[in-house]
């Protein structure tokens, strides 16, 4: 094969196929615990309201209630993965060598978010407890606080269960625990953990605990 722009642009699309193909047959988990935003700048600033007051009667004037808004921004960071092709193998029409390779980038590209959730050195699940967030506490804190804008206002923990065994027990406790977080308005959140993130040495003991384990629905 004569190495020109054509054969090049047509050995791309063969490639842009098969990569397409492979990353949308590569399973991932990321999306059972993160969200996907679109971002078009250099950082992403994310909004949100963390109170929303519920219903009253209507009775006299309407009272107006005060948007709490938090932010939280985001600076973009480039990743990329490059392969290079040996000419020669190209000149001689040996194409089909390289698509083993062209997989498993497309692999690699799909799973690369759950790698920065899940991966045990770097990912953010495992190292929660030195990641911070936008309440300046790390992810994983025993004084997370309930209401930002009360200064030494009541706390609550999402780490305290930080070395506990992973047995029937304390997974009740842990999630009556999550159940009876509370809101910046004071008023329960209505959390209902659904998915329990274990490391492959605990996969056993988990999948025990979840099927002898039955949690009836959450009262407020």
């Amino acid at each position: 094969m004569q190495i020109t722009p054509p054969s090049l642009s047509a050995i791309r699309t063969q490639y842009s196929k098969i990569f397409q193909e492979a990353f949308f047959k590569q399973e991932i988990f990321w999306p059972r615990l993160a969200q996907l935003f679109t971002s078009t700048a250099e950082f992403t600033t994310h909004v949100w309201m963390d109170r929303i007051p519920q219903l009253r009667k209507w009775v006299g004037d309407r009272i107006i209630q005060s948007a709490s808004l938090r932010t939280y921004q985001l600076a973009n960071v480039p990743w990329e993965l490059t392969e290079g092709l040996d000419r020669y193998k190209i000149a001689d029409d040996q194409l089909g060598l390289f698509e083993p390779v062209v997989r498993q980038m497309a692999e690699q590209a799909k799973k690369w978010p759950d790698t920065m959730l899940f991966n045990a050195t770097t990912g953010a699940l495992p190292n929660g407890q030195s990641v911070l967030t936008y309440d300046n506490q790390n992810f994983y804190s025993t004084t997370h606080p309930v209401n930002m804008d009360a200064v030494g206002g009541p706390v609550q923990s999402n780490y305290s269960a930080s070395g506990m065994a992973l047995n029937a027990a304390n997974y009740n406790l842990v999630r009556n625990t999550m159940r009876s977080y509370r809101g910046a308005d004071g008023l329960p959140m209505g959390v209902r953990p659904s998915l329990l993130v274990v490391p492959p040495a605990l996969e056993t003991q988990a999948i025990q605990i979840l099927k002898e384990t039955w949690m009836g629905p959450a009262v407020a």
